[in-house]
């Protein structure tokens, strides 16, 4: 059934292969007037460079020295991230990649298929990220790009990305611009340049209310806490001015 769908007319044909059409005709060759196309020449060749990334199974978690997260964006961590109580290991609590959101906005988003397996996992390691350096009064992660490939890619001893093993910056800015069109992340209008990829990137990026509903936050205890924190900051820099003399 599939072979009669590529059949074609001969008057579809280019008119060399008219001619060659009418002459096996005339030899008795043909018994229809449709035919199999030819399949074209081309010099397009498979490439034979390996496609897989350089860093396969990404992670990240906070490190112990940091201070934990409280709020609803401690609440959120929680919900990515566990420890072992035995061995004091982290990992996954929550894979966001298998998040029904994205099953239901796939062909909004331009896609046909589910995520490949290495961008589900680079996916589920960027939302521990985002999370984390999440700016508690104006949810944003003021950090760009390339700075969240280096905090994503495997280190040495003395904390430096191992090239071999990095989280390239083209495949993060590549995911966050399909996190945008599935409206789980936003990004500044704001750029920077970029050395590495040779290209302005955006400046930050933030998590959208989809993307927190996806968390499972409170979306009213997060903005009063938001609210809360800008007018910490607010009375901490009219302190400040206050203390300097600016201020009367």
């Amino acid at each position: 059934m599939g072979s009669n769908n590529n059949l074609q007319h001969w008057s579809q044909l280019t008119a060399e292969d008219q001619i060659r059409f009418w002459q096996s005709v005339d030899q008795g060759d043909m018994s229809s007037f449709l035919v199999t196309p030819e399949k074209k020449s081309t010099r397009r060749r498979r490439g034979e460079h390996s496609t897989k990334p350089k860093c396969e199974n990404p992670s990240w978690f906070r490190p112990a020295h940091y201070k934990a997260l409280g709020g609803q964006l401690g609440h959120a961590y929680n919900r990515l991230v566990k420890k072992d109580p035995v061995t004091g290991r982290y990992s996954l609590r929550m894979h966001m990649s298998l998040h029904p959101f994205y099953v239901r906005e796939r062909h909004r988003a331009g896609r046909k298929y589910a995520f490949r397996p290495e961008k589900q996992r680079l996916l589920d390691a960027l939302w521990p990220v985002l999370v984390s350096f999440c700016d508690a009064g104006k949810h944003t992660v003021g950090m760009c790009v390339s700075r969240l490939a280096r905090e994503l890619s495997p280190k040495d001893a003395k904390g430096n990305v191992i090239p071999d093993t990095e989280v390239t910056v083209s495949r993060i800015s590549n995911l966050i611009a399909e996190q945008v069109r599935f409206g789980t992340l936003g990004v500044s209008e704001e750029t920077t340049w970029d050395r590495e990829s040779r290209k302005r990137l955006p400046k930050y990026v933030w998590i959208t209310t989809t993307g927190w509903q996806m968390l499972g936050v409170d979306l009213m205890k997060l903005q009063a806490q938001q609210i809360k924190r800008l007018r910490e900051c607010e009375e901490r820099r009219r302190r400040r001015l206050i203390e300097e003399g600016m201020l009367g």
